[in-house]
């Protein structure tokens, strides 16, 4: 639903008309005294440069005038802002237009999203001294993420069915991918074939605890 605009918004408007127009007025008689102290100088330099001063303070309230000696210099000479741009009367193409702005912020970083994220202690003396997580992966696809303890090393690996039966009944076993005694490691691990596969960690502390972060994903 449209607003009705209130009568001090047309008065300000009125204002800031007249205002430019008492700008513009001045500055035409600025110019106009500074050619005329160049024409009687008799090339008294001293008369052209006042002239010359006059006569270029007009010129140089030009938008068009101001964004092209920034541009021919490399530096922000003069300031120009978007209102002084919308209220000339400039024509110019978009590409010769140059607003100088300070540094914009980079827009924030989305975080990722994890298949698992999952923070939890392992307990030696209570026998809860390690986690599996299980993954269905397709050959050619890859378990990436993270792991980062504080408090102790961690044993991690990607192990088999059969693997993880005997790593259970504390055999020999044989890992597909192994990182031992470790605070905070990467994770990649491409599936060499379709199966299920466990990813382990395991504590290699035996009688403190270890307080272990997990993020893991599956990437095609």
């Amino acid at each position: 639903m449209s607003r009705r605009r209130q009568p001090e918004d047309e008065d300000d408007e009125a204002g800031g008309g007249k205002d430019r127009l008492g700008e513009a007025i001045g500055e035409g008689i600025l110019f106009v005294i500074g050619l005329y102290m160049i024409y009687v100088s008799n090339w008294n330099w001293f008369l052209i440069g006042i002239g010359a001063v006059f006569a270029g303070s007009p010129v140089l309230q030009i938008p068009a005038i101001r964004i092209a000696i920034n541009n021919k210099t490399g530096h922000q000479i003069f300031e120009v802002s978007d209102s002084r741009i919308q209220d000339s009367t400039l024509i110019q193409s978009a590409r010769d237009v140059h607003i100088y702005r300070g540094q914009e912020a980079p827009e924030p970083k989305q975080e990722e999203h994890w298949d698992v994220d999952e923070e939890f202690t392992l307990k030696p003396e209570e026998d809860e001294d390690w986690r599996d997580f299980e993954f269905d992966l397709e050959d050619g696809q890859e378990l990436t993420g993270s792991i980062e303890t504080s408090g102790g090393d961690v044993n991690c690996y990607v192990l088999g069915r059969a693997s993880l039966r005997s790593f259970k009944d504390d055999e020999d076993f044989n890992p597909y991918w192994a990182k031992q005694a470790v605070t905070k490691t990467m994770v990649s691990f491409p599936a060499p074939g379709s199966r299920k596969y466990f990813f382990v960690v395991v504590s290699d502390e035996e009688d403190e605890d270890v307080s272990v972060t997990v993020r893991l994903n599956v990437k095609s």
